[in-house]
């Protein structure tokens, strides 16, 4: 028996159509792409404030916010540069760790 993965091309990714993970664009370069899988994104309280005052934000969860910033992120891209992933929104740049899902920074574009 095997398992299918639905892939669908959202124009800076593929998504798992069924998990919602993405596999982000290398940026140009060769190797091994890695799976951003958004239900394991999280932060530390450090990276909750450091998020919200540098981005604005007045919500009550930050992660889920996150969260839904990388699902919208289509008109902007998801780009692996080494151990980190750049989700680059309209108006904001996401900082993911690659191995552990943990949201860095964010910074206003």
């Amino acid at each position: 028996m095997f398992s299918c993965l639905i892939m669908a091309w959202c124009g800076f990714a593929f998504r798992n159509v069924l998990s919602g993970c993405f596999i982000p664009a290398t940026g140009g370069r060769v190797g091994k792409m890695r799976k951003l899988d958004i239900s394991k994104l999280h932060t530390t309280p450090l990276g909750i404030e450091r998020i919200k005052r540098n981005l604005g934000l007045d919500v009550d969860d930050v992660v889920a916010w996150c969260r839904q910033a990388v699902l919208d992120a289509g008109n902007g891209s998801v780009v692996q540069e080494g151990k980190n992933w750049y989700v680059h929104g309209d108006w904001y740049v996401l900082t993911i760790n690659i191995n552990s899902h943990t949201i860095i920074t964010a910074h206003k574009i």
